[in-house]
């Protein structure tokens, strides 16, 4: 049967329920049904209505007789089930068979099965614990009796509709994100396609269960042991409560839906429900909150923008900012009133962006970006469209020779993907050191990388103590063979990069800029810095665009070496390809030809073995960090030396060299 709970507007669905339809037409009967349903989710007493719905058979209940049970009944029965939960010796009582539903015990004779349980409690539990179920059993035994004396399920209620948004299209593409499923579906007469988000399971235990999971979680949390956890710590320990919770008091759940239920459990007691489905999906690279009130919106790398059908409250908002305040330790108060921060969810790094009042005008709004536990790779990005092998090749030539590398493009045009895709195929006995405002970098140890990673408080940070500037400048005495600088953002920041490559760190760092003409401009004109410095410093700028549009999509268009005598060799520009014969007139490779005592033949190959790969690795679906990582180590790099394929199958060595 069909389970609907009836709002001021509509009527909301809460899912399936598998009962004898025949026992609705008992008083007492349906009382102890929703005695049931309320003592799960004590909020649906507040209700206007609750419905059950079958093949000819329905039951309507009123908001007077829901909060009749709420105060009565279905109180000492939620207190009843809270017990139980925190008893050890709960899982030894068969409670599955006392409060199921599907087999009709706890409708056809609720005071019998608390009887039974009763008896479950003697002979399972000792010490204080025995009587305070006892008691709880008898309290709760005793309102229900009263209950079916005086209640009446009589009451009608008209004016509500169910609210399912419609008859939905084929979806363009549907998938389970763990306890949640997730639909695009393009809907007639709007341009924007919509991500449409409900429970994997329309079992009623998902909702209710839950809801009852999740408080229990909140009303017994032990501070001094989740307050030193971090967020990704604490969800994982929220769970595992919930599963001990389940196997102590709701033990009818089926065991298939389990694991669901104690998913979202944990998500509804942190408050982070409403945006958990966003943080899991793998193909979301940012999703935005404009205010209080509104709908969800959001990237997906395949679709483009989408908009979702989950609209957010004041406190789903203010929930998801104070575990980001938790977490970074960062002021947000009138007198700061931005804060970016990154945060690690599950299998996902965040970098949050926060704005409150007095600067947000309609209240607090989130734009969060995802970034992947294992970063892009380039052959990834290939197959997206971002760039081609051979352009990466290109700009892989370089990075492997250390040259002095700046990504610039617009806002949220794939600047920071790109550089850790490029970082990830870098050769291992490299030394790096990353100084972050916010941590976008991987964490490549497990890689056989080596690594240093530095973080320094951000531009929103009013009094800061850690600068970017003056950890950049320290780098000079811990000899670092690369430096990632991530985001470069004022004129100290470019000024500390300037100068760190001027006394001979190599740099590879992002900064806005549309074009290359535009980041010139904005360094010599906005910052004022000597234009014979710029091109004198830098080697090579790769520009990226995002192309703003409902199916919008993010790609390489432009890379250019600079030469010192203040002009650019322009080595591609989308939608053409390298003109790799210009190699022969790069200052950069000549100076390292004569570094590595290497010829421009030796580059020029290095370049193909690299674009050659890179297309391999494209085309097989070879898109796994550690995957392309080890091709690399062992093929590709031992063929520009001219060594061994090293335990890779030959068909593999010989189709990528």
């Amino acid at each position: 049967m069909r389970l609907y709970v009836k709002t001021a507007h509509s009527l909301k669905r809460l899912g399936e329920v598998t009962i004898d339809e025949g026992l609705l037409g008992d008083a007492s009967a349906a009382l102890a049904l929703v005695t049931y349903l309320i003592s799960l989710s004590p909020g649906l007493g507040r209700a206007r209505g609750l419905a059950l719905e079958g093949e000819g058979v329905a039951l309507r209940v009123g908001s007077r007789t829901l909060r009749a049970v709420a105060q009565g009944p279905a109180s000492k029965l939620y207190e009843l089930r809270k017990l139980l939960a925190l008893t050890p010796e709960a899982k030894l009582i068969p409670s599955s068979e006392i409060f199921s539903l599907e087999g009709g015990t706890f409708m056809t004779d609720p005071l019998g099965t608390l009887s039974e349980l009763s008896r479950e409690v003697r002979a399972a539990v000792r010490g204080e614990a025995r009587k305070a179920l006892l008691r709880a059993v008898r309290d709760a035994a005793k309102s229900l009796k009263a209950a079916v004396r005086g209640a009446s399920l009589s009451e009608s209620w008209e004016g509500a509709r169910e609210n399912e948004g419609g008859e939905l299209p084929e979806p363009l593409e549907e998938y389970s994100l763990g306890p949640f499923r997730v639909a695009v579906v393009e809907r007639e007469g709007c341009e924007e396609l919509e991500y449409r988000v409900s429970y994997a399971s329309d079992h009623f235990m998902v909702r209710l269960g839950s809801v009852f999971v999740s408080r229990v979680l909140r009303e017994t949390a032990d501070v001094t042991v989740e307050g030193r956890l971090a967020l990704n710590s604490l969800l994982r320990y929220r769970r595992r409560r919930a599963a001990t919770v389940m196997s102590r008091s709701l033990q009818e759940v089926p065991r298939e839906l389990v694991r669901h239920v104690c998913a979202v459990a944990s998500y509804r007691s942190l408050g982070l429900l409403k945006l958990a489905p966003f943080l899991l999906d793998d193909d979301i690279c940012e999703f935005y909150v404009d205010a209080p009130g509104t709908l969800v919106y959001l990237d997906h790398y395949r679709f483009g923008r989408c908009v979702s059908n989950v609209r957010v409250s004041a406190w789903d908002v203010d929930s998801f900012i104070t575990h980001v305040k938790l977490e970074s330790g960062l002021p947000l108060d009138p007198e700061n009133p931005s804060l970016k921060a990154d945060l690690k969810v599950g299998r996902f790094r965040l970098r949050v962006s926060v704005d409150v009042p007095p600067l947000a005008v309609d209240g607090a709004a989130l734009d969060v970006r995802k970034f992947r536990e294992e970063p892009m790779t380039l052959p990834e990005l290939i197959r997206l469209g971002a760039l081609t092998a051979d352009v990466a090749a290109l700009i892989l030539l370089y990075a492997t020779h250390r040259a002095n590398i700046a990504i610039v493009g617009e806002p949220g045009s794939g600047k920071t993907t790109l550089l850790n895709a490029i970082d990830l195929c870098l050769p291992n006995h490299l030394r790096r050191i990353y100084v972050e405002d916010v941590v976008e970098s991987a964490r490549l140890h497990a890689l056989g990388k080596h690594q240093l990673r530095l973080r320094v408080e951000p531009l929103e940070v009013a009094d800061r103590a850690r600068l970017k500037k003056h950890e950049v400048l320290k780098l000079l005495h811990r000899k670092p063979d690369y430096v990632i600088l991530g985001e470069l953002q004022s004129r100290d920041h470019f000024e500390a990069a300037l100068s760190a490559m001027v006394s001979g760190l190599r740099c590879l760092q992002t900064c806005h800029a549309p074009t290359l003409e535009q980041f010139v401009r904005r360094l010599t004109c906005d910052y004022g810095f000597r234009p014979e410095l710029v091109f004198g410093t830098y080697d090579l700028v790769v520009v990226m665009r995002r192309y703003v549009s409902v199916r919008e999509f993010r790609r390489v268009v432009q890379v250019a070496e600079m030469l010192p005598a203040g002009s650019e060799l322009v080595l591609y520009s989308y939608p053409g390809r390298p003109d790799v014969s210009r190699l022969e007139s790069s200052e950069f490779l000549k100076h390292v030809c004569e570094e590595e005592g290497l010829t421009m033949g030796d580059l020029i190959r290095e370049c193909e073995v690299y674009g050659r790969a890179l297309e391999f690795m494209a085309e097989r679906s070879i898109v796994r960090a550690a995957d392309v990582v080890s091709l690399f180590e062992k093929v590709v790099r031992r063929r520009v030396r001219g060594e061994g394929a090293g335990g890779v199958p030959r068909w593999a060595a010989q189709r990528m060299a």
